[in-house]
């Protein structure tokens, strides 16, 4: 297995877990995960007592008594027989959650969402403080998608950039092909500033799909430059409730606005954002201007147009 520089501390969980116990244990447990992280099977070691005496920097009755304690109390798995087998749940379970997402990631994201993913959308350039590291990630909202993320690992990750492309999923996977030799788990990678600006021009370069058309769909009627098709719209309203004619109204508003919702969110999920537009009932008139259809709103006084 790699040798990584780090591995994930969970803060809240430490102080959670450990608070009852002394400042002894506390030190013994972390020489041991750190023991853990280099072994050959990751999170998971068998040695003889008088090799952990000397993760513990003290002797072997010492040793005994600290390891006793911390399968007494279940911090750790331990098996103590001729030899001492010690296991950290976390971190084996961690182990495991990278490889699948190492394996996901070379395959521009989870395998079986792939196809899903080849739509116009963002890539973005996320960090994580802990250990600097960058995620290369897609999304059609990347705010909402780094709130999650944070929310998921407990740190603060910013968002460095994103920037819309023609195929979400392929230049994700291009991305992750090209720097593989830096990722250090999943989605993550080690990255120097020259990295990130060259992997920064290579998406600008990639806001074009074939032929020069913008990722998004122009105010043109042609269906090849457009997100989803009039059909496409229409098939999908009938499953959500709605007439021809609000199609119509929803193919005519987003075409003329790019794709994209009053905060600049790109329209997602076809049946989803149809059942946003149907909650919030906005009523439109388009008016033909010499540059292109421009949307006029005529709002509803007691609903709101969307947010």
């Amino acid at each position: 297995m790699g040798k990584n520089p780090s591995f994930q501390f969970y803060p809240n969980d430490w102080s959670r877990d450990l608070e009852e116990h002394s400042l002894e244990i506390e030190g013994a447990w972390i020489r041991i995960c750190c023991k853990l992280w280099w072994s050959d099977t990751r999170g998971s070691a068998t040695k003889s007592l008088e090799h952990w005496a000397r993760v513990l920097r003290t002797n072997k009755r010492k040793a005994t008594k600290i390891l006793e304690y911390l399968k007494e109390h279940d911090i750790g798995t331990i098996e103590i027989e001729d030899e001492i087998a010690i296991t950290s749940r976390r971190m084996v379970n961690d182990a495991k959650l990278a490889e699948i997402r190492k394996a996901s990631g070379s395959q521009g994201g989870n395998p079986d969402l792939t196809d899903k993913y080849n739509i116009p959308g963002y890539v973005y350039l996320a960090s994580r403080p802990s250990d600097g590291a960058i995620k290369i990630g897609i999304a059609l909202n990347p705010q909402q998608r780094i709130y999650k993320i944070r929310h998921k690992i407990g740190e603060d990750i910013r968002l460095d950039c994103s920037i819309l492309v023609d195929n979400m999923g392929l230049r994700e996977k291009e991305l992750h092909e090209r720097y593989k030799s830096q990722r250090i788990q999943g989605e993550w990678f080690l990255l120097d500033e020259e990295q990130i600006e060259e992997i920064r021009n290579f998406l600008k370069g990639k806001g074009k799909g074939e032929g020069g058309q913008n990722p998004t769909p122009s105010s043109s009627s042609s269906s090849s430059s457009s997100l989803y098709t009039l059909l496409q719209v229409k098939d999908a309203a009938n499953l959500v409730g709605l007439t021809e004619q609000d199609a119509q109204e929803f193919f005519d508003y987003f075409e003329a606005q790019k794709w994209k919702w009053p905060n600049s969110q790109l329209v997602g999920e076809l049946r989803a954002s149809l059942q946003r537009w149907k909650r919030n009932q906005p009523r439109f008139e388009l008016k033909e201007q010499k540059n292109g259809r421009t949307p006029t709103i005529r709002r509803d006084t007691e609903r709101p147009f969307i947010r």
